[in-house]
């Protein structure tokens, strides 16, 4: 469902699978790679986004959303919210729990610290600015369309720039270059 590749090694991939948790190679480039489980204690093996913290120069921080997308039956774990690691993947913790993540389909996330973004399919986005102690829903605020949401991503060249794509009868694409708090609109254009 998500892959996640590491920005200076060609060879650490890490993937979401729907029902089968996080996996890591440590050679994507061979003929036949390695893979290993790393979530299979956890809570939820139902992975619906996955994405490394760049703030972590040395790229050992990730985040994780839950999310059931099998086959688009939508079958599989329960919905629990984010899992964070900051060795790897060797040990996780669950963000935030209980909390409003709690039964939302995550669709992608993004970390920036102690800021994280996690967009879901249903309840629109959510934004942590204590490392996932606590989360608000931010749509509906800041600019932010009331929706769903099918996609979010940073960018790597501005750490405080992201991108979102909200669902709606209308959807639409907002940047915010302030790391989530305020959004402006950017689907003028897209026809």
């Amino acid at each position: 469902q998500s892959i996640a590749t590491h920005p200076n090694n060609a060879d650490i991939v890490y993937i979401g699978a729907v029902n089968g948790g996080v996996w890591t190679t440590n050679n994507a480039n061979a003929l036949q790679p390695v893979w290993t489980p790393l979530t299979a204690g956890l809570p939820s093996q139902s992975i619906g986004a996955i994405a490394f913290d760049p703030t972590d120069l040395g790229y050992q921080t990730l985040i994780a959303g839950t999310g059931r997308l099998s086959s688009f039956a939508e079958r599989g774990d329960d919905e629990v919210g984010i899992y964070r690691t900051v060795d790897g993947g060797s040990s996780w913790v669950q963000l935030g729990a209980p909390g409003p993540l709690l039964g939302r389909k995550i669709v992608a996330v993004v970390a920036r610290g102690a800021v994280l973004l996690a967009a879901t399919k249903d309840g629109g986005l959510y934004r942590s600015i204590d490392t996932g102690a606590n989360w608000l829903l931010i749509s509906g605020t800041g600019n932010l369309p009331v929706g769903g949401n099918f996609d979010l991503v940073g960018d790597v060249g501005d750490l405080a720039r992201l991108y979102v794509a909200v669902r709606g009868a209308a959807p639409k694409i907002l940047r915010s270059d302030d790391a989530g708090a305020s959004w402006i609109d950017i689907t003028s254009g897209i026809t």
